[in-house]
Parts: structure tokens; C-alpha cells; sequence
């Protein structure tokens, strides 16, 4: 129950599932696995910054996504009273088909993925979608060459949303999400989702801890 909303938890653990075979730890315990595990420790002290949805329509959701070449991420968040609410992150790798992709072809694949995974929020709600790709503003307008891209069209105009610009250096939480999963890893954490099933249940929810004087 506590391993989806402990940040970084892939990493940290990493050192500690390479002793999960070893007969014995007599002589393997290092530096490297104490500061894992006490790292773990200190992290189950804190609070995550999760917020359950305000769902008055005065309280719009924003949704920002972003790809690199292993993987693609999103968050979902409120501005209220001037705070950032951050509700969900999600993640996921990419599979090699997908490595393949143009990078245009990448981040729109972000966006359907978000779409997706945060539909019980954003369908038949007016939202604002976030890329850093510029060319991805003018979604509304592109042309689909192909059927899988028409799939995509349909599922983007069941919502309806506003497309901006938002620079790379200031879409940090869902680059960083997009570039630390290993293969075939997909990650889901948001309050109220939390039980939904996970295909691998060892991936991490990131960055959960991050203070809201962070970046959105």
C-alpha cells in the first residue's frame, strides 16, 4: 500500500533488490545500500503533497505532459487561492515501436495517455493542456495521415481543452516523470485512483515530496 507514493522509490531501491537473492548479507552491506535504506525511512515520515480534486467548476484542472525518447509523464493539478494542488502524476515507458516515434509523435502520445489515465477528471470539463512541444498548440488543426493518428483524433475531441505553449525548464515534474522509468514500467498514483491496478506494481510514483514552491 505505501510503495506507490514514496518518490524516487525505483532508485532507491535499486541498490537494495540487487541483495534480494544473496543468501546471506555477511560482508555485501555497503554505504550505498545504508543510505538507500535509511532514505526509505526518513521518506514514510513525510507527507505527500497529494490533494484530493476541488470539483467546482470555479477551480479549473490543468494538465501538463511531456516525452523523451524512453518514456512520457503527466500531471494533473488545480490552481486555488494561488496554491498549486497537485492530484495525480502518472508515467509510463516506452516500448521500442514507440522509441521509434517522431518526437511530435511522442509528445502527442503524452497527451492521449494523460487524456486517458485522467478522463474520470477532465471529461465534459473545460481544462488547459500543457506541452512544451510549441507545435502541439495548434493540436486542434493538425492533420492525422494515418489510422492510428484518426484513433487519436477521436479520442481528443471528446474533450474539451485549451492547448499552451509551456517551455521546457518550466515543465520539470512531468519531463523529469517521462525520463526515469526502465522499460515497459508504468506508473499511476492520484488520490481516489489509488486503487486502480497497476501493471507492475513495483514502479514508483516520483517526486510525491517535492515542496509546492516547486516548480508546476
Amino acid at each position: 500500500m505505501l510503495r506507490t507514493p514514496i518518490p524516487n522509490l525505483t532508485k532507491l531501491t535499486a541498490p537494495l533488490n540487487k541483495l534480494r537473492n544473496a543468501d546471506s548479507l555477511d560482508g555485501l552491506w555497503h554505504d550505498t545500500y545504508e543510505y538507500s535504506f535509511e532514505t526509505l525511512k526518513a521518506i514514510l515520515l513525510k507527507a505527500p503533497i497529494l490533494r484530493y480534486p476541488n470539483m467546482k467548476l470555479k477551480y479549473p484542472f490543468y494538465v501538463a505532459t511531456d516525452a523523451s525518447n524512453v518514456g512520457i509523464g503527466a500531471v494533473l493539478y488545480q490552481i486555488i487561492e494561488g496554491e498549486t494542488r497537485h492530484i495525480s502524476f502518472v508515467a509510463k515507458s516506452l516500448n521500442d515501436a514507440q522509441r521509434k516515434y517522431t518526437t511530435t509523435k511522442k509528445e502527442l502520445l503524452a497527451i492521449i495517455y494523460a487524456l486517458k489515465q485522467f478522463q474520470q477528471y477532465l471529461w465534459g470539463r473545460h481544462f488547459t493542456l500543457y506541452t512544451d512541444h510549441r507545435a502541439l498548440v495548434y493540436l486542434h488543426t493538425q492533420r492525422m495521415a494515418n489510422s492510428m493518428l484518426l484513433n487519436w483524433l477521436d479520442i481528443l475531441l471528446e474533450y474539451d481543452f485549451r492547448v499552451a505553449h509551456l517551455p521546457g525548464l518550466e515543465n520539470t515534474l512531468p519531463d523529469a516523470f517521462s525520463r526515469l522509468f526502465p522499460a515497459e514500467s508504468v506508473v499511476f498514483c492520484g488520490l481516489g485512483l489509488i486503487d486502480k491496478t497497476y501493471p507492475n506494481p513495483d514502479d514508483p510514483c516520483q517526486y510525491l515530496y517535492m515542496s509546492t514552491d516547486s516548480t508546476n
